[in-house]
């Protein structure tokens, strides 16, 4: 049977989809068959079940929207999650920020990587900051600076 989603909660794994005739029917995160929750409004396929507490949908699977309901969906309501590279769950990935390279004094919270909340799977590494890369490039040349009054004091003392 053919419905479309009236509403789900993914915090706490549950909503209800309406057939083709208006009845809703109850619907679990348990019951889906494709990866990732639906959202209101999706379409999606399902096998009505009659139990002892009323009408429930199983196994769900996400459908292609139909064409006469079809209507573009705006910025504010476009789906930003992306697929875990491990898990292959849909998902917001988590920044996970730390300590700038070369921090002295002053620790301000600079992207590191972002990971999957389900697997904590890295999902992206972030590439050092333009502060960082100053920061580095700093530390390089003191150091070859050193090594280089170390190295002609070593000279000296050797000739």
């Amino acid at each position: 049977m053919r419905g479309k989603i009236k509403w789900f909660s993914t915090d706490k794994g549950f909503g209800f989809v309406t057939d083709e005739s208006g009845a809703d029917h109850y619907l679990s995160k348990l019951d889906f068959k494709d990866q990732g929750y639906p959202r209101s409004g999706d379409s999606v396929f399902f096998l009505p079940v009659k139990n002892n507490k009323g009408s429930r949908a199983s196994q769900v699977r996400f459908a292609a929207p139909m064409a006469s309901t079809t209507q573009p969906v705006s910025t504010e309501e476009q789906d930003h999650r992306v697929q875990c590279k491990s898990c292959h769950r849909l998902m917001v990935p988590r920044i996970i920020t730390g300590p700038p390279l070369g921090a002295d004094r002053q620790w301000t919270p600079v992207p590191k990587r972002s990971v999957c909340p389900f697997c904590a799977s890295t999902h992206e590494t972030f590439p050092p900051s333009a502060g960082e890369q100053m920061a580095e490039l700093a530390q390089r040349i003191i150091m070859g600076v050193v090594l280089l009054i170390v190295g002609a004091m070593f000279l000296r003392s050797w000739y």
